[in-house]
């Protein structure tokens, strides 16, 4: 997910031929979830559904789960957005992005970091600039044991600074005990960004 892209309350589940993918269970209130900050953008941490690992910028470790899927899909897709640096999205490109075209998206993304660079006048490797959208919630269409469709429910800023809401659609799938982010046909996320007018049909991560 990158800025130019974004500028731009029952989950429902699909089941294979073994059953329903199991849920994970809901945190308790006195495990309720944290979060952290990364380019400028809050993201929340569940004590069941992941990340269990933040480590030098990177997220590992989401629990198997349609919401191990949603928290995966927002921490992952954040991570390869220009404004995180290369120390961020070029590992989380190289290990936890899969598909055809995840050479497409490193080239998007290291064209606009570039870009970024130059205008935010900071060294390479560093962060530029700030993601301009709010998590708030997730809608899981289809999951199962190999593979989950996420839509995340954003509070974005247009180029005017008037705030919208949008959904950001994004496959992922079960990678090495981990989720893993598919990279949209030709790098490009902007098909899978759209104008909503209502959160009715999202889960907030605060109730995950």
């Amino acid at each position: 997910m990158c800025a130019a892209a974004i500028t731009l309350a029952a989950t429902t589940f699909i089941s294979d031929d073994h059953g329903e993918f199991p849920r994970a269970p809901k945190a308790s209130a006195s495990r309720t979830p944290t979060d952290v900050e990364l380019a400028g953008t809050r993201l929340p941490v569940s004590h069941t559904a992941g990340p269990r690992v933040l480590d030098s910028g990177l997220a590992r470790g989401f629990s198997h789960s349609a919401e191990g899927a949603a928290y995966a899909a927002l921490h992952l897709s954040i991570r390869v957005t220009p404004e995180v640096g290369p120390d961020v999205y070029g590992p989380t490109l190289s290990t936890q992005v899969v598909g055809n075209d995840v050479a497409a998206l490193r080239a998007v993304v290291d064209e606009e970091y570039s870009r970024l660079r130059e205008n935010y006048d900071v060294p390479y490797g560093r962060p530029a600039g700030s993601v301009r959208a709010t998590a708030l919630g997730y809608q899981v269409d289809a999951v199962d044991e190999h593979a989950a469709a996420v839509r995340l429910l954003l509070e974005a800023l247009d180029a005017n600074n008037d705030s919208g809401l949008v959904t950001f659609a994004i496959q992922l799938t079960w990678f090495h005990n981990d989720w893993a982010l598919v990279a949209p046909a030709h790098g490009d996320w902007s098909p899978m960004v759209g104008r909503v007018y209502s959160r009715i049909g999202y889960t907030s991560f605060a109730d995950a």
